[in-house]
Formats: C-alpha cells, structure tokens, sequence
C-alpha cells in the first residue's frame, strides 16, 4: 500500500500570460496571521492621529482598567490647538472644542515644565499663569487627573508646599537629562545639608590655620 504523495503545483514558465497563470487550479499561497489593525473607518482620522499623544508614565501600584485605557487613547489622540497659537477667535461653545482645550491646557503646562531648569516648578507659581495657560481655577485637581504625565509632591512647609514634576523627565528621582544648572545646585544643596557637627568641625580647622598664619607673621624669626 503506497502512502498518498501531495500534490504540487508547477511553477508558470516565464514566457506564459498572467490570464493562463490566473486561471491556473492551484490554490493560493497560505498566508501568515497578522495582529489585528484599527478599523479602516478611524484610518487618518484627526482624532486618531498619535503625534497629538504626551509620553505617559503612571506611578507604580497606579491600576488601568480596561476603560480607563481605552479613554486615555482616545485623548491621547485627540488634536489641540498649539500652546502658542492664538485660539481667541476660535467657537469653543461645543463639547469637542472644550476636550481640545483641556488638552491644550495640559499641553501649556507640560511646555512650561519643560522650560525650567529641574522640569518642576510650585503650584503656587503655577496659579499666577493660570489665566495664560487656560487652565481652571481648581489647577490641583485638574492636574491630578493627568497623573500619567504630571506628579505633584506635598513635601515641604508641613506639607503646604506643593511642587508639580513632569513625570517623562524624571526617572527614579533624577532628571533623565541634567543640565550644569542642576548639577550646581545639586551640589549646593549636598552642602547646605551638611551636619551641624561636622560644620563646627570645619570651622574649627580654618580658625586654627587663621591663628597658625597669624603667629607666624608676628614672630620675630619674620620680623
């Protein structure tokens, strides 16, 4: 008993017509499975676009629910007027032309971060530009609903001090990107944060050298 052999199917010479080679019986090459792709329909869509996306960065423990992410791609795609385009003549009495403020908002924020020296700056400075960056009069709570690109520390003064972060130039408490400005007052800070005794103990050793330099230039081997 002979075992069944598969059958194969020529190759088409050269020199045959696409119309014979079409009409050929052979089936069509298998083909690999592909991960599935967004619809067709939101393919170019504005809304969709991710150039209009922030690096996003939830602090550990954070829980993602499903909805949670789907929200958060959809804003993550929706577009925003530039923080530096002028947006006084624009209709913003619809529900979309709010979102798209909002998330200006987050983007003038996010812009005026960055500027600074060590990306973060107080709350309290903050409120002074709320009125330039559109924010709301609420800016803690507003801020606190982006926390995958903002954090806000309440360290310091017994904890009425807050100092808003830019969480993307952050990474395990340093600045992914230190500048000379940093590093100096890094280093200022490392001083000021000296202990007391060794203080004294620095103290002591440069008034003993002052009193070694002055007996020395009043002794009479000098003189």
């Amino acid at each position: 008993m002979t075992s069944p052999t598969l059958s194969s199917c020529p190759t088409p010479p050269s020199s045959a017509s696409p119309r014979t080679a079409s009409s050929s019986s052979c089936p069509p090459p298998p083909t690999r499975a592909t991960s599935p792709s967004p619809p067709s329909s939101a393919a170019g869509s504005g809304e969709e676009d991710a150039r209009f996306a922030f690096p996003t960065r939830f602090p550990p423990g954070f829980k993602i629910g499903k909805y949670f992410r789907i929200a958060v791609w959809k804003w993550q795609r929706l577009p925003y007027a530039s923080p530096y385009a002028d947006v006084s003549g624009h209709d913003l009495r619809s529900l979309e032309a709010e979102r798209r403020m909002e998330k200006r908002a987050v983007a003038a924020v996010r812009e005026l971060l960055s500027l600074t020296v060590e990306k973060r700056t107080t709350l309290e400075r903050l409120a002074l530009f709320r009125d330039a960056l559109g924010v709301p009069k609420k800016i803690k709570e507003f801020l606190l609903k982006y926390q995958g690109i903002f954090y806000i520390s309440t360290r310091g003064n017994r904890g009425k001090l807050h100092t808003v972060f830019l969480r993307e130039a952050y990474y395990k408490g340093e600045l992914v990107e230190p500048n000379e400005i940093y590093e100096a007052r890094r280093k200022l800070e490392e001083l000021l944060m000296i202990s007391p005794q060794k203080a004294n103990l620095d103290r002591m050793f440069t008034s003993m050298g002052r009193g070694w330099d002055e007996a020395w230039w009043r002794s009479p081997w000098w003189s």
